[in-house]
């Protein structure tokens, strides 16, 4: 192979592995950029009845701040509906969905985090039952008639 055809080559051979590089740059961009709108879908928008409900819901008060509603439940990814419920673990559990699309493991809910124990319960705006947890504790909840 003379000199110059070895040049050649060499030429194309970074001019095509620049484009590939470019080509899988894009891809990997596209599904990093995917992959956090889906993250992102996992929270809520206030737009539609549930969303201005998860905006104004308010942490009961559980016997503090003279029975007065202190904080918001809601911080975009702490509230979602139940998936599933049941007796047990001292008292009504409850599982949700979890990002990636799997169950969360089940939440016990405290009795005193329930809207209809509370002096001024709240609905469910579409009549599922939804829960807000922050690390790890079920800080409010309302029941539907879903399950």
């Amino acid at each position: 192979m003379t000199a110059r055809k070895h040049e050649w080559l060499v030429g194309t051979l970074f001019v095509l592995s620049l484009d590939a590089v470019i080509v899988l740059a894009a891809i990997a961009l596209f599904f990093w950029t995917h992959a956090f709108a889906r993250a992102d879908d996992y929270s809520h928008s206030h737009e539609d009845a549930v969303g201005k409900f998860y905006q104004n819901w308010q942490i009961p008060s559980s016997g503090w701040n003279n029975g007065k509603r202190g904080g918001s439940c809601c911080n975009r990814t702490d509230c979602r509906p139940v998936v599933n419920m049941r007796r047990g673990g001292g008292g009504t559990q409850v599982q949700m969905q979890e990002r990636d699309g799997s169950l969360s493991h089940w939440y016990t809910v405290p009795d005193d985090k329930w809207e209809d124990q509370q002096p001024d319960p709240r609905e469910s705006p579409d009549g599922r039952s939804h829960a807000c947890v922050r690390t790890g504790i079920v800080i409010c909840a309302v029941r539907g008639g879903d399950i």
